[in-house]
């Protein structure tokens, strides 16, 4: 891992324990924070992304973009107030943090409880979507977890601008800013397959280089039945991030809630997710 992603990561770390102190109510303030300060932020904001649009312009007339990922891309005001409106309803979800989930009495007078708590430092690769920020960063602070976002390079000035302009609501709030960070650039993964111009599969295999580059990160590949490259992928990826690599496979007939509720649930089953243990703190 190069030492500028080692940093963040270290920070993100730091920023997450400090996240899993505080109280529902102060987090739901940073989140309130962060929407309004975003819309304050339109013209920031639509400058950035005119940035983006200008490059992707060109990547559209030479064939290198399609025009889905194109309007994908699209910010203008009512996307702005939309992205406040999602952060908002994310605020008003009650709180995930500290719930029981399941309580046994293991003898009188002793009880065993499965509680709800962070996982740490969420780490999500993203592609042509602004919104992506703005959720993420939004789900993550409400569930404690610090997060690190890795933009498609579509949107990396229009992503900069979002993720400066929530690390000052959060420190406008009395938050940790390194609870939210951004990594661009990407890393070269032509001597892993030459051949790889599938923009997807260069981002999965970067993430298996990151992953291979670290004792204790380790990559989970989610993937469908009509992903058709998948076994090509997978291949590629298993032998880039080395062992654990944990394929999940569903099928169509779920939506994104059902999934990460299905491998919570797995993951939990294989003791991967004993987040319940208590874990020395490092100051």
């Amino acid at each position: 891992m190069s030492q500028p992603i080692r940093n963040i990561a270290e920070a993100a770390k730091r920023a997450s324990r400090l996240l899993g102190t505080l109280t529902a109510e102060h987090r739901n303030v940073a989140i309130l924070s962060a929407a309004d300060l975003i819309e304050q932020s339109r013209s920031r904001l639509l400058q950035a992304h005119a940035e983006d649009m200008d490059a992707a312009s060109a990547l559209l007339a030479r064939g290198e973009m399609s025009s889905a990922t194109f309007e994908r891309l699209r910010l203008n005001d009512k996307k702005i107030a939309e992205m406040r409106r999602s952060m908002l309803a994310v605020a008003n979800l009650p709180d995930p943090v500290g719930r029981i989930l399941q309580r046994t009495e293991l003898d009188r007078g002793l009880m065993l409880d499965k509680v709800t708590c962070p996982l740490g430092v969420l780490a999500v690769i993203f592609e042509a979507r602004p919104d992506a920020v703005t959720q993420i960063s939004a789900l993550g602070l409400k569930s404690a977890n610090a997060v690190i976002l890795k933009a498609g390079r579509e949107v990396e000035r229009t992503a900069s601008a979002l993720v400066e302009i929530i690390r000052q609501a959060l420190d406008g709030a009395g938050l940790p800013p390194d609870a939210i960070n951004l990594v661009t650039g990407r890393e070269a993964v032509a001597d892993l397959h030459p051949n790889m111009f599938w923009s997807s599969g260069r981002k999965i295999l970067e993430a298996a280089r990151l992953a291979s580059t670290r004792p204790n990160l380790h990559m989970v590949y989610i993937t469908n039945f009509k992903c058709g490259p998948d076994s090509y992928i997978k291949h590629f990826a298993r032998e880039t991030a080395g062992a654990p690599l944990l394929v999940l496979q569903f099928d169509g007939h779920g939506n994104d809630a059902g999934y990460m509720t299905r491998c919570e649930a797995y993951l939990d089953s294989k003791g991967i997710l004993r987040c319940y243990q208590q874990q020395p703190v490092i100051h």
